[in-house]
This record gives C-alpha cells, sequence and structure tokens, in this order.
C-alpha cells in the first residue's frame, strides 16, 4: 500500500483524508464528507490490522453474523463490509484472476452494509437534527454507492502506488488496458493515458 510514502507520514488519518479527498476529485465522485471521513478510517485501520483467529473468508463472516446476537452482528457485518470494499478496492487486478470475482465483494459488501444500516436505523441523530448523517445513514451510504467508493480506493492505491514505482512494465499496462475494455474502470483509463497510450480528450482527462 505505498509503504515508503506511508512511512514519511505519522499522522495516517490526514495522510488518507487528502488522498480520499483528492480521487473522489479524480474520479468525479459524490461522497458525502462524512463517506470520505469513513474511507480515511478504513484506510488507517486497514493499515494497522493484525489478523486475528476467526472467520476468514466473506462467507464465514455472513454465516456466523445471520444468527448471533445484535452486538455480534454489527461489529461481523462491518468486518465484512469493509473488508469487501478494501480488497475491491485495493486489489482489483487479483480479484480478476480468481473464481471469485469482484463482483461477489460488491454484492456481499453492498449487503453487508445495508444490513448494518437496518440495524443502526434510528440509533442516532439524523442529518436533519445534527447537520450530519447518522451511522445507520453513513452505512445506506456506503452500500448504495459501493462501486463508487471502491473505484475511490482504487484512485488513492494507483496515486500511492505510481510515487513508489518506476513506469509500470508492458504486462502491466495490457493488463490495465484489458480492464478498461472489459469494466470500463476509470483509473485504469487515466492511468493509460498518464502515460500517453490513449489520447486524452479535448479539455482535458475524462
Amino acid at each position: 500500500m505505498g509503504t515508503a510514502v506511508l512511512q514519511t507520514h505519522d499522522n495516517l488519518f490526514d495522510f488518507f483524508h487528502e488522498e480520499v479527498d483528492a480521487a473522489t476529485d479524480a474520479t468525479g465522485s459524490e461522497v458525502s464528507q462524512e463517506g470520505v471521513f469513513y474511507l480515511s478510517n478504513l484506510l488507517v485501520e486497514q493499515t494497522r490490522t493484525v489478523d486475528a483467529a476467526g472467520p476468514k473468508t466473506l462467507a464465514e463472516l455472513h454465516i456466523r453474523a445471520a444468527s448471533a446476537p445484535r452486538a455480534t452482528q454489527i461489529r461481523d457485518y462491518r468486518t465484512l463490509g469493509d473488508r469487501a470494499l478494501y480488497t475491491a478496492g485495493f486489489f482489483p487486478e487479483s480479484l480478476s484472476r480468481k473464481t471469485i470475482r469482484a463482483s461477489y465483494y460488491v454484492d456481499m459488501g453492498r449487503a453487508a452494509y445495508d444490513r448494518l444500516a437496518s440495524l443502526l436505523g434510528g440509533t442516532g441523530p439524523s442529518i436533519g437534527e445534527s447537520g450530519h448523517k447518522g451511522l445507520d445513514e453513513i452505512f445506506a451510504e456506503l452500500s448504495e454507492s459501493f462501486r463508487i467508493c471502491a473505484d475511490v480506493l482504487q484512485e488513492v492505491h494507483g496515486a500511492l502506488r505510481a510515487r513508489n514505482e518506476a513506469v509500470p512494465s508492458e504486462a502491466e499496462l495490457l493488463s490495465l488496458y484489458e480492464e478498461w475494455l472489459s469494466t470500463g474502470n476509470r483509473r485504469a483509463l487515466r492511468t493509460l493515458r498518464r502515460y500517453g497510450l490513449i489520447p486524452a480528450p479535448e479539455g482535458g482527462l475524462a
């Protein structure tokens, strides 16, 4: 995750908040302030996460959460949603080489956040009362805009990787080109344009 870059930043949250802000601008994504805050905090948590005993797959987490007490459901569905979003955002290339495709992570993550929104509904002030979204509203946004949020994380990952790496190899550029052709991924398109492989339209990048 761009280790060399991260080592120079003591305040990871501020660092990632700037990166997520820049990524939402670069991708033209509509993400609320609360959503940007959540994505920034997610990256901090994933950077510091240490593997522990417990369910390792999304399916195992879902099975355990489905019949668990409410507190455990909240914890497990958030873990499921966060893991799915982080994987879809930071490791899309690896998913394309697996039997389980990115759409599986999108569906599982979206459903987990939707379930969280239902579990937390009415537990905090609404946006109309406090001026800020409650937790249930934040998770509802993450569910509804899962692909958008994953695209933002992909942009963050691409920006960090570009700072630490030399020009991508021909194989990596070909993989990005194939990804763009098959999925229309805007991050892949921006990278290809960065290296002059696809002309930018008049007026700047799409």
